[in-house]
C-alpha cells in the first residue's frame, strides 16, 4: 500500500486546491515523464538530452553491418529532418482518418500545392515515390495524384515494366540484360534500382507515349545512363530523324542542344544524362545502340524521365517488387542523392514494410535503426520536400502446399512457368476462401478429398485447422516504430494497416467484399483496392487540413 501514498497525496492536493489543475504540466525527457503543478519548466524543455547508451552498445555490436548503414547510424536518433517542420518540440496533429504528423508539414504541403496550382507557368508539383510492389502498381499513385492536382500528369521516371499501368511505357529488344539491386547483380543501378545493359549494336529501348490525355506542346525526355570510360555509343531517334548522338569521351557540359551532362552530388560524378524534346505528333522515342570496337564497354541505361511542358504534377514511382529499405541502403550508390538533387521534389512518399515483415525473423530494434537511417538519408537528400510515410499493409500467410492436389504439388516443382501457373490458378478462390467447396460429395474415401492421405472428414477438419491463415504478428509493432521515427523526422504518417481494418481484414477484402479489394495471395490489393487506398490517403489529407483550418 505504501506505493499508493504519493498518488493519494497528489489527488488530495488537487481536490483541496482546484487552481492547481490549471498549472498542471507533463513533460517527457529521456523516457522519463515529469508531472508538476507549477507549470512547464522552460529549462527542462531547452535542456539537451543525455546521450543514449543503447546507441553506443549498438555501435559495439559484433554483428556485421554495411558501411552505408554505419554512415547513418552514428546516433540512435536521426540527425536529419525535413525542413518543412520546425525543430522539436513540435505540435503533432491528432490522428484523423489514419493520418497524423507535424502540423508544420501539413501546412507546408497545402502551401506547395496551392502555390503550384495557382501560379501561371509555374513548375509542376514533383513527387518522388519510393516503395515495393504495392507502389509499383500504378493504380494507387494514379488515384492520389489525380486528387492532388487537376493535371496534366507527366509520366515521370520510368524503366522497362516499371511502373505498371502507367500513362507511358517502355519496349525493349531482346539483347538487353536487366541488372537489379534486389539480386546480387552488377552495380550501379541508378535511382530506381534497375539498369539495362547492352553489349551489341542495334539494340533498342523505346519510350511509347501512350497517354490519351497527353497535352499539346513538346514532351521532354531525359535519358539517364552510367558514365563509363569507353562505353558503347548510342543515339536517340524520333519522327524519322536523330535528335542526339552520344559517344564516350564527349564533353559533359550544361546539356543544351541535346548534349549530355553530369548529374553530380558532391564528388559523385557517375550519373550522366541527355535531354531531347519530342513534338506533339510523335509518339515514340527510340534509343539505339551503335557499332563499337572490341575494347569498348557495354552501355548501361538507368531510366527515362518523361515530362510534359504544361504538366501540373510529375510523379516518379521508384518501386521494385520484393524490395525493402535494406535494398536501398545496402546496394545503392549516390545516384539517389544526385537524382533527388536534380529533381528537387516537393513531396517524398515512402512506403515500405511488407517485405521486412515477410521474413522469418523480425527484430524490432534492428528494424528501427535501419528505418531511422533510411529516413535520415532521404531527408539529407531532399530536405526541402514534404515527407509522407505510409505503413505496411495487412497480410496473412500459411503453408504454400495447403489444399493443393497431387497435380498442383507436382506443378510447383515444374520449370514450365506458363503451365505451372495455369495449373496452380485452378480452384484458387475455393482453396483460399472456402476449402469445403473442394470436397467431391459424389465420391467416397480418398477420392472424395483433393488432398493426398486425407481419407475421413475428421482428417479433413484437422487439415483445415492446421492450414488456417495467420496474420503477421509484428505488424502493429512496425507501425509504431515507423510512426515514431517519421514524426521525429518531420513526416506525415498514414497507418495503412489500420485503414484496411487491422488483423484478418485482408481475407475479408479478398473473399467477402465485392468488388474484391485484395488479391487471393492475401498480400497485394486489386486495382480497386489500390484505388480505394489512394482515395483514403487523399480523404485523410483533406480531413486533417480542415482540422488545421479550424484551429
Amino acid at each position: 500500500m505504501r506505493h499508493l501514498y504519493p498518488i493519494a497525496l497528489v489527488v488530495f492536493s488537487l481536490c483541496v486546491h482546484p487552481s492547481a489543475w490549471a498549472e498542471l504540466c507533463s513533460q517527457e525527457k529521456n523516457g522519463v515523464v515529469t508531472i508538476t503543478s507549477k507549470g512547464c519548466d522552460e529549462r527542462l524543455a531547452k535542456r539537451s538530452s543525455r546521450p543514449d547508451k543503447s546507441a553506443t552498445t549498438a555501435k559495439r555490436s559484433k554483428k556485421k553491418r554495411s558501411g552505408k548503414f554505419k554512415r547513418y547510424l552514428k546516433r540512435k536518433d536521426a540527425k536529419a529532418r525535413f525542413s518543412t517542420t520546425s525543430l522539436p518540440p513540435f505540435s503533432i496533429l491528432k490522428e484523423i482518418k489514419y493520418l497524423s504528423g507535424p502540423k508544420a508539414a501539413l501546412s507546408r504541403l497545402n502551401e506547395k500545392i496551392t502555390e503550384k496550382s495557382q501560379a501561371a507557368g509555374s513548375d509542376p508539383f514533383v513527387v518522388v515515390h519510393y516503395g515495393d510492389s504495392h507502389s509499383r502498381a500504378g493504380s494507387f499513385a494514379r488515384t492520389l495524384r489525380g486528387r492532388l492536382s487537376k493535371g496534366p500528369y507527366s509520366p515521370g521516371y520510368m524503366s522497362y515494366q516499371f511502373p505498371v499501368g502507367w500513362n507511358a511505357r517502355l519496349k525493349k529488344s531482346s539483347g538487353w540484360r536487366r541488372q537489379n539491386w534486389l539480386r546480387n547483380d552488377i552495380p550501379p543501378y541508378g535511382p530506381l534500382g534497375i539498369a539495362f545493359v547492352a553489349t551489341d549494336a542495334d539494340e533498342t529501348l523505346q519510350v511509347l507515349l501512350t497517354d490519351k490525355d497527353r497535352p499539346e506542346g513538346k514532351t521532354n525526355i531525359t535519358v539517364f545512363y552510367h558514365r563509363a570510360d569507353g562505353h558503347r555509343r548510342f543515339r536517340l531517334e524520333a519522327g524519322g530523324r536523330t535528335l542526339a548522338s552520344i559517344r564516350a569521351g564527349m564533353k559533359l557540359d550544361s546539356g543544351k542542344g541535346g548534349a549530355p551532362w553530369l548529374v553530380r552530388h558532391g564528388a559523385y560524378d557517375q550519373l550522366a544524362a541527355v535531354k531531347v524534346s519530342v513534338p506533339a505528333d510523335v509518339k515514340t522515342l527510340t534509343l539505339r545502340t551503335g557499332e563499337a570496337s572490341e575494347d569498348e564497354a557495354p552501355i548501361r541505361i538507368l531510366g527515362f524521365l518523361t515530362q510534359y511542358e504544361t504538366a501540373g504534377i510529375e510523379w516518379d514511382v521508384l518501386a521494385i517488387g520484393g524490395t525493402s529499405i535494406d535494398s536501398v541502403m545496402k546496394r545503392s550508390d549516390e545516384a539517389i542523392e544526385a537524382y533527388l538533387a536534380h529533381r528537387k521534389p516537393d513531396m517524398m512518399l515512402i512506403w515500405y514494410g511488407t517485405n521486412s515483415l515477410n521474413k522469418h525473423t523480425f527484430d524490432a530494434e534492428k528494424y528501427g535503426r535501419r528505418y531511422r537511417a533510411f529516413i535520415d538519408r532521404m531527408a539529407r537528400a531532399a530536405p526541402q520536400a514534404v515527407c509522407l510515410a505510409m505503413g505496411p499493409t495487412e497480410f496473412m500467410k500459411r503453408d504454400r502446399e495447403c489444399f493443393l492436389n497431387k497435380a498442383q504439388r507436382a506443378a510447383r516443382k515444374s520449370k514450365n512457368s506458363r503451365k505451372k501457373w495455369r495449373i496452380l490458378r485452378e480452384n484458387k478462390r475455393k482453396r483460399v476462401c472456402n476449402p469445403d467447396d473442394l470436397i467431391n460429395h459424389d465420391k467416397r474415401g480418398r477420392y472424395r478429398f483433393p488432398i493426398p492421405d486425407i481419407l475421413t472428414m475428421a482428417d479433413w477438419n484437422e487439415h483445415k485447422k492446421a492450414c488456417e491463415y495467420e496474420p503477421i504478428e509484428h505488424t502493429p509493432a512496425m507501425v509504431e516504430i515507423q510512426k515514431e521515427i517519421a514524426h521525429k523526422a518531420g513526416c506525415l504518417y498514414f497507418d495503412t494497416f489500420k485503414f484496411m481494418g487491422g488483423r484478418g481484414a485482408i481475407k475479408r477484402m479478398a473473399c467477402d467484399e465485392k468488388p474484391y479489394h485484395a488479391m487471393l495471395d492475401l498480400v497485394h490489393l486489386t486495382r480497386d483496392g489500390y484505388r480505394h487506398l489512394g482515395h483514403g490517403v487523399a480523404d485523410a489529407l483533406d480531413a486533417l487540413t480542415r482540422t488545421l483550418d479550424a484551429d
